[in-house]
């Protein structure tokens, strides 16, 4: 008898190892990785142990973890950890589900956890690294006019610098300020 076994969360390669000291001699696991399944061939007593521990192994294990970012876009990272993940993944397959919300700035991870294990810190060095990298920020105005800000900002600036006790003035602000204007909406 044969039975074919397609797997949602265990990687096939794994649950083969797992069954084959149960097979008989004549027994045979076969993987298809590119689907995922397992192909079984033995005796019908076997192939009912191995069905109830292939039901056994292939289960969500996987873990969440959810990160707040501060100075990059949760867009953004989701793409960077998808590419982080399919690179450490098995045969350029992603090892985690990487989801931004857009109104926190969040990014949700989902995925096995020792890969989130790698992959968290490598997110949170990136974010960190942003806010010491960005030299523009770009922040759209909804009830002022950039022309009314600039000089409020570029008081603000000078006073903070005196107020931490810098003695090199950092470039005043509005050195490369230019205000977007958005077209009209209808």
């Amino acid at each position: 008898m044969s039975q074919v076994f397609s797997l949602r969360f265990a990687d096939a390669e794994s649950v083969a190892n797992a069954i084959r000291p149960m097979l008989s001699e004549r027994g045979q696991a076969t993987v298809n990785r590119r689907g995922n399944s397992l192909v079984v061939v033995d005796f019908g007593s076997t192939l009912a142990r191995v069905r109830q521990i292939v039901q056994r192994l292939d289960r969500d294990s996987s873990a969440l973890r959810s990160l707040q970012l501060r100075n990059t876009s949760a867009a953004e990272m989701a793409r960077v950890a998808q590419n982080l993940a399919t690179a450490i993944g098995d045969e350029g397959r992603s090892m985690i589900q990487a989801v931004p919300v857009a109104s926190s700035n969040m990014l949700v991870l989902r995925g096995d956890t020792q890969t989130l294990d790698q992959l968290v810190p490598v997110i949170e060095e990136l974010d960190q690294r942003a806010d010491f990298q960005s030299a523009v920020q770009v922040i759209p105005l909804r009830y002022a006019v950039a022309e009314e800000v600039l000089p409020i900002l570029q008081q603000l600036s000078t006073s903070m610098n005196s107020a931490t006790g810098r003695t090199q003035a950092l470039r005043p602000i509005g050195a490369r300020i230019s205000p977007i204007t958005a077209p009209p909406t209808r």
